[in-house]
């Protein structure tokens, strides 16, 4: 059959196939074609916002990075002081300044540190010290330039993937001084890296400035070594019992092996660790070429002598009671100001490089000093005690009487004191001069009786009161007097130059214990009062808690200076290195306690306990004015004797406090007054070559002469009269002269015959001479009022 053509054009299926997969791809071209261009502008799009992104983050690093390297500057703005090498040996040592007699500055004493610190210089360290501390601490030392990019970078990739073990150090030695001499340790996140970022500018900077055996030295002096020991010279002597320069190879690297952990490498508690530290060092000297193999050999088996423990306490320099006193003050005050810790302080105290200018007067403080050491300035007196040891048994010991002194001037600045007989012998030992807990007996008397009493004009000088039993207590008269029995009416200048206790109570009770009470207080600065002694007993100085010494004389020192009380200080201020102040000495306290009247007029009162007839008369001196006061209390366990034996007087230069007695509790002998001798030993020597001075005058003050008997003002009836002193708010009245106890006058006789008369005149001729021998008896025997008769049982201690 002929062929015939399909509908489709006659194509063949096979024809028709590639047709369908022709125009099928002709398609798909056709609509890839028109896809393409939407494609590529999305593409576009995502890449820009990719860019921007990239870019946003670029600024927002660089600003971040900006900012973390500004605040990095901003904390390095006092770099060319922080880094300067010459200000490291200071900034190691506080001193501590004071006067001499002549008030010239001079140096008292260096503190080095709460650490044992001693700078030696470069020329005098080994250099097998030097080589081995670079071998084992930082082996490219001469060829970097401050810090090794190396090292830097092994250990910044440890941080992030952990490679090697333990925590390679980055840091090299020009680094590790930075720390020691910034103190710059901080580990928190974001300060932690601000921390190491200053570093490297700062040991790059460093490297700048000095040379590498300037770095060294100061490195050598400032890395830690164990056992409170800072610096390789106080490290050879702690170890050794040598200097530095003496030092073997061996003892070098024990003591350089000793950076990485002191604790962990202590000789003394880790002999093994210390011995492979050793000589690993020898090793890195040995790979270096600081050493040949015929040192390393004998080094490795050479075994070094450490010396005990014990030389670093047989080295300590021991301070004087007043640095010790000087310190706490110090430490206290810089965690009030500062809220430091107590650690804190101390350590700044010790290794801050503070410039300390104290109150002390070095002239007075080697007197005290060696009045205190010599033990024929006390009585030589003492007694036995049964004391009991840890494993039970008992022994008898003797024991003495101790004592301690204050030494002031009028405006609050302690001049020296000590805390106790014979030579000091440990720091920080028991202070008794400003460590309370002694009552203070008639000291207090004109504290908390008579000066509050002429302040508000309750009394004068010259007020007569009664020396009689105040009250009865447990069937008994109080208070005792030290001597027998009472003498009845007395002047207030009287009842205290003769330390009369029952008048002091009637003094008190005007004023009121409670009022005292809260004079001393907030008045005088008297810290250690309870409630327990609001009590007419105050004026006695019977106190719950005691006193300190310090507290006594600072109180004392108003009646001198015209009546404001001044906060004892040890300083006049303290600087850092650089000279600015930390602490401001004018920061410490001060008030009016007195007018100026009441402190004149009971200074003039105090004068007269060292006059004819007053408690401390046998210890004048010299011929300028002194007044002071004596005080005693009882004893727990002796009937006879005191407990506690006190004295504080003033010259117009000084006020001197003195403590006598044992510490425990028993009585202790007051033959030949112990603390006035030694107040005067003391007094004459500090005041010798001084130019003669009185006591600040006082407006308000007058000078007049007053009836004995009455107390007012003499008139010209008085037959007996003395000089007193008034402020003229309180002026007494003039004396009628009728005094109470006087004879009855006579009324007027009528008039009688002649023979009467002569009989009567001649009567009354002999009765008048009788009635004037008994006037003139009177006057002669004023001072002393006749004793009415007791039993020996009413006698008492003095107060």
């Amino acid at each position: 059959m002929p062929n015939q053509k399909s509908p489709d054009g006659g194509k063949s299926p096979s024809e028709k196939k590639k047709g369908t997969t022709k125009q099928t791809a002709a398609n798909a071209a056709s609509k890839k074609g028109q896809k393409g261009p939407k494609r590529k502008l999305r593409e576009r799009k995502w890449f820009k916002v990719c860019l921007t992104v990239f870019f946003i983050l670029v600024i927002v690093v660089s600003i971040a990075a900006t900012s973390f390297m500004m605040y990095v500057f901003s904390t390095m703005k006092n770099d060319d002081q922080i880094l300067s090498l010459e200000n490291v040996k200071l900034a190691f040592t506080t001193i501590v300044y004071g006067k001499d007699g002549s008030g010239e500055e001079v140096e008292v004493t260096r503190l080095n540190s709460a650490e044992n610190r001693i700078w030696v210089d470069y020329e005098n360290i080994p250099e097998n010290m030097i080589h081995a501390v670079v071998a084992v601490e930082d082996e490219r030392f001469y060829k970097h330039h401050g810090v090794d990019w190396k090292r830097t970078i092994a250990a910044t990739v440890n941080e992030i993937i952990p490679i090697y073990k333990g925590r390679p150090g980055g840091s090299t030695i020009t680094q590790q001084l930075i720390k020691n001499i910034t103190h710059d340790k901080s580990t928190n996140f974001l300060e932690g890296y601000a921390r190491k970022a200053r570093e490297i500018f700062r040991a790059l900077n460093l490297e700048k400035m000095y040379s590498k055996e300037d770095i060294l030295e100061a490195y050598l002096n400032t890395f830690h070594l164990g056992n409170n020991t800072d610096g390789v010279q106080a490290a050879a002597y702690v170890y050794f019992g040598k200097d530095v320069s003496e030092l073997s190879l061996v003892e070098c690297a024990s003591i350089a092996g000793m950076t990485q952990s002191p604790s962990e490498y202590n000789p003394f508690i880790h002999p093994e660790n210390n011995k492979t530290r050793r000589d690993y060092v020898l090793s890195k000297m040995l790979e270096l070429g600081y050493i040949t193999q015929e040192e390393y050999d004998e080094a490795v088996n050479t075994e070094p002598e450490f010396k005990s423990e014990e030389y670093a306490a047989n080295a300590q320099k021991i301070e004087s009671y007043f640095t010790d006193y000087m310190i706490d003050d110090v430490i206290d005050h810089l965690m009030e100001k500062y809220g430091y810790t107590k650690e804190e302080a101390t350590n700044y105290l010790y290794t801050g490089g503070l410039r300390i200018y104290s109150t002390v007067d070095t002239s007075v403080q080697n007197t005290l000093e060696s009045v205190y050491e010599n033990d024929k300035s006390f009585p030589n007196v003492s007694r036995k005690e049964t004391v009991t040891d840890e494993e039970g048994n008992k022994s008898e010991v003797t024991i003495r009487p101790e004592s301690a002194a204050v030494v002031m001037d009028f405006e609050g600045n302690i001049l020296g004191l000590v805390g106790g007989r014979g030579e000091k012998t440990v720091n920080r030992a028991l202070n008794r001069a400003v460590v309370a807990g002694r009552s203070n007996g008639s000291t207090m008397k004109p504290l908390a009786a008579y000066g509050p009493a002429i302040e508000q004009d309750l009394i004068t000088y010259s007020t007569v009161m009664d020396d009689s039993p105040v009250k009865t207590l447990n069937g008994r008269p109080w208070p005792k007097n030290y001597y027998a029995g009472y003498k009845g009416k007395m002047t207030a200048e009287t009842a205290l130059k003769k330390s009369v206790n029952t008048v002091a109570v009637r003094t008190i009770q005007k004023v009121g214990a409670k009022n005292s009470y809260e004079f001393l207080k907030e008045k005088l600065g008297i810290t250690t009062l309870t409630e327990s002694d609001v009590d007419d007993s105050l004026a006695l100085g019977m106190l719950t808690d005691g006193i300190s010494p310090l507290e006594v004389t600072a109180a004392y020192a108003v009646f001198g200076n015209g009546g404001v009380y001044y906060e004892p200080r040890t300083y006049t201020r303290v600087e850092d290195q650089f000279g600015n102040v930390v602490l401001d000495g004018s920061e410490f306290g001060s008030n009016r306690a007195f007018s100026e009247s009441t402190a004149k007029v009971t200074n003039q009162m105090l004068q007269q306990v060292l006059q004819s007839g007053g408690t401390a008369a046998s210890f004048r001196y010299g011929s300028m004015p002194l007044a002071g006061k004596t005080g005693t209390t009882d004893s727990d366990t002796d009937n006879n004797l005191p407990r506690d034996v006190w004295f504080v007087g003033m010259n117009p230069y000084y006020v001197t406090g003195v403590w006598w007695g044992y510490d425990s509790k028993y009585g202790v002998s007051e033959s030949g007054y112990p603390p006035a001798a030694i107040w005067k030993n003391i007094m004459s020597q500090i005041s010798s070559g001084k130019a003669y001075k009185n006591f600040p005058n006082a407006s308000g003050v007058v000078q007049k002469t007053y009836c004995v008997k009455s107390g007012l003002l003499a008139s010209d009836k008085c037959t007996e009269t003395a000089v007193g002193w008034y402020k003229t708010s309180n002026i007494p009245e003039t004396c009628s002269g009728v005094h109470e106890g006087d004879p009855p006058v006579e009324e007027e006789q009528k008039p009688q015959s002649s023979s009467a008369a002569s009989s009567s005149g001649s009567s009354s001729a002999s009765s008048s001479a009788s009635s004037s021998s008994n006037s003139s008896s009177s006057a002669s025997s004023s001072s002393k009022p006749v004793v009415p008769p007791v039993s020996s049982s009413q006698a008492a201690p003095k107060q």
